[in-house]
């Protein structure tokens, strides 16, 4: 049968690029298990650059293996690149593209524009790098969904864990002629909050007095923290803040404030 000839005449080229390929997957698996032993605890950075270099290796890993399986076969090279630029032109990476997301990927971690697990906003899209790969990076958002995009299409970057920001909380209480007293006493308060919340980097501070309503002043509190503890943060501040109110009888709110109207409520 003609099939059975076949293999028959090519069971050398089979055997070696069985071969090929059994030493491709077994490259590959020590690549991935170097990648992984070598990134346990180092720094961001260092890891960002480790995926990276990672998979370039992988892509030129894979451009190797398609080259030696064609030279197994006794094919002209020149097949080979053809058949290598088909296959990035069918998964939409042409040279061009290609070059550019790389340049761009290695241009964001050697400038330190953002690494992997800080929190971000890049093209509109806010969230955690997950990954920084060849060509792209993967940004996972709070409510689970996981944006990835091509570096070469990244145009504005607003990185939010570059510096510690402020986690501020505004209270309205009743104005009365002991609200300057109670300030300073709010002040010397808070100042052990920070023992307990160690997601604090700096304060809290009380600011003072932010505006009148009604018959209410208008405190704020600020503390500075990281983009990721910012919500832990203003939730501990404004529990610490209403045991405070109710140490001392100060009444929180004492009049209605239309949401709508003021953001204070």
């Amino acid at each position: 049968m003609p099939i059975i000839e076949w293999f028959k005449n090519n069971a050398k080229d089979l055997i070696f690029t069985l071969i090929a390929i059994v030493s491709a997957i077994v490259i590959f698996a020590i690549l991935k298990f170097i990648f992984n032993r070598t990134k346990k605890g180092k720094s961001n950075k260092a890891i960002s650059l480790l995926s990276l270099i990672y998979n370039i290796c992988r892509f030129l890993l894979t451009a190797i293996f398609i080259f030696v399986i064609i030279a197994i076969w006794g094919m002209d090279p020149t097949i080979g690149l053809v058949i290598f630029c088909t296959i990035l032109a069918i998964a939409g990476l042409g040279f061009h593209s290609l070059l550019n997301d790389v340049f761009v990927g290695m241009n964001t971690i050697f400038t330190n524009m953002y690494e992997v697990d800080d929190y971000v906003c890049i093209n509109d899209f806010k969230g955690k790098v997950i990954s920084i790969s060849i060509n792209r990076t993967e940004i996972l958002a709070s409510n689970g969904e996981i944006k990835t995009i091509a570096n070469g299409l990244i145009k504005e970057v607003i990185n939010y864990s570059k510096n510690p920001i402020s986690a501020s909380v505004t209270i309205p209480i009743e104005n009365t002629r002991d609200t300057l007293e109670f300030i300073n006493k709010l002040e010397e308060k808070l100042r052990s909050l920070k023992e307990d919340y160690p997601q604090i980097v700096e304060g809290p501070n009380v600011n003072g007095i932010e505006d009148f309503i009604g018959g209410n002043v208008i405190i704020k509190v600020s503390a500075k923290t990281n983009y990721e503890t910012k919500h832990i943060v203003e939730r501990a501040l404004r529990k610490r803040i209403y045991e405070i109110c109710n140490k001392y009888n100060i009444r929180v709110g004492v009049e209605r404030i239309d949401y709508k109207e003021n953001k204070y409520e």
